[in-house]
């Protein structure tokens, strides 16, 4: 019999809108993610452009990534699948 157990972590997120644009910042706890994760939602490349340029990045420096693959990419998430 094979049991996963589900690791909890624990994360601090804090939310904004703008431009019609949902603002995530996400800080993990360091032992999952040792870096804040910024996320951005949005229904256009324009908005996404707009509020990338705000915060003073370029698209050259986003990613569709997700979390686990940049934490993988990185060497930095052990093998056992997403969420275990």
């Amino acid at each position: 019999i094979l049991v996963f157990f589900k690791r909890k972590n624990k994360k601090y997120r804090e939310s904004y809108k703008l431009y019609d644009c949902l603002i995530e910042i996400d800080i993990n706890d360091k032992s999952f993610c040792p870096f804040p994760y910024l996320e951005i939602e949005t229904t256009s490349e324009e908005k996404l452009e707009k509020v990338v340029k705000l915060l003073g990045y370029t698209l050259e420096d986003t990613t569709s990534q997700t979390i686990y693959d940049i934490l993988t990419q990185r060497g930095l998430l052990n093998n056992s699948p997403k969420g275990i």
